[in-house]
């Protein structure tokens, strides 16, 4: 599976964002998978960019905030 790797930003650049917080990855539909810009962790097993539009991923290994 092709990983996509989020944008890390900072808690001030949020903007209108929903944070989701997941404990362990989520698991989708498809081929790709959404991992953390900073460390790696993979956050979204089966990632959809269509169902995250307007969400940051907070990584549950390293804390940072991940834009989709």
């Amino acid at each position: 599976m092709p990983n996509q790797k989020g944008k890390v930003i900072s808690e001030s650049n949020i903007g209108g964002r929903e944070v989701l917080t997941p404990r362990v990855p989520y698991i989708g539909e498809t081929e790709i998978n959404f991992i953390c810009g900073n460390c790696n962790t993979m956050l979204v097993k089966g990632f959809n960019p269509a169902q995250y539009r307007n969400k940051a991923i907070r990584c549950m290994n390293c804390n940072k905030l991940n834009a989709v």
